[in-house]
């Protein structure tokens, strides 16, 4: 890892504490195993301690001095760190294990710039690499940046409990008020009607054979949503250019031929309406 002969971006603090409040608190493992890696450990002797311990959490067992002094030893590796003494001196290094989550993401957060160090080092060799095409060289360098964020993208479990009342309440209002939507409404009333609008998390494929409005109908859609309910929308097109999506959008709510709005065959009466769908979409 080119560091320029600068010590990598670490926080030993916080892996020792990390390690100290799982012996602790037996339910501390539980904060910090959703996000936390034993390569994220810049020490390996840490690491090794986090491996045993979350060894011993996909058993179920406990996590303290002892079982993990076990754990280390049937890794073969409790000598090498410093035996139950280095364990030891982790456990009492810390106070209490309630702030054992924020230890955890400043661990996170400097093992994050370390694999950023190291992608630049791959980049800056894909750059060098004159036998690599660029293109192939753009998406390798691409990939390795997406798979270090891909590796943050975490999700909590959540109660039930801490969900039930919002969603009971969503419901509750939808049945008193049928033209509620819960989504992001299209602004096509019979569609709304079954689907709800939009959900949070949805994926929706929107699939028919060429040429029948796919596009026009998802513009419609992202102009709706942006305009009427100034919700922000991102429109991406590998088929056409910013400027050819654009110049359809005042065609929508203007209603002239987005055919004859190229060529600039627009007939007297559209004119006047197309400024004030313009001034409409660019917004405040």
């Amino acid at each position: 890892m080119a560091t320029g002969g600068r010590v990598p971006p670490q926080n030993l603090e916080a892996e020792a504490s990390v390690l100290g409040s799982l012996m602790l608190d037996r339910n501390a493992i539980v904060r910090v195993a959703d996000f936390l890696r034993p390569e994220d450990f810049y020490l390996d002797n840490h690491a090794q301690v986090f491996r045993a311990a979350l060894n011993l959490y996909d058993r179920a067992d406990p996590i303290d001095l002892l079982t993990l002094a076990a754990e280390l030893e049937k890794m073969r590796v409790l000598e090498r760190i410093g035996g139950q003494a280095f364990l030891a001196e982790l456990e009492s290094g810390v106070p209490t294990a309630a702030n054992v989550e924020y230890y955890g993401h400043l661990v996170e957060e400097a093992a994050t710039k370390r694999k950023l160090i190291g992608a630049g080092a791959k980049i800056t060799a894909l750059g060098l690499d004159e036998a690599t095409p660029a293109a192939t060289a753009l998406d390798t360098a691409e990939g390795v940046i997406f798979n270090i964020a891909e590796g943050r993208i975490t999700q909590d479990f959540v109660a039930l409990k801490d969900i039930l009342k919002t969603t009971w309440d969503q419901i509750e209002a939808i049945h008193k008020d049928q033209s509620i939507v819960s989504g992001v409404p299209s602004g096509f009333t019979d569609l709304d009607a079954k689907t709800g609008g939009f959900q949070k998390s949805d994926l929706i494929v929107l699939a028919a054979r060429p040429g029948v409005g796919k596009t026009s109908l998802t513009l419609n859609i992202a102009q709706h949503a942006s305009t009427q309910y100034k919700i922000p929308v991102a429109i991406c097109s590998p088929e056409m250019s910013e400027q050819q999506l654009v110049a359809r959008l005042p065609c929508s709510d203007a209603s002239p031929d987005s055919h004859r709005w190229r060529p600039g065959l627009l007939s007297g009466a559209a004119w006047p309406r197309i400024p004030q769908e313009r001034g409409r979409l660019r917004g405040p």
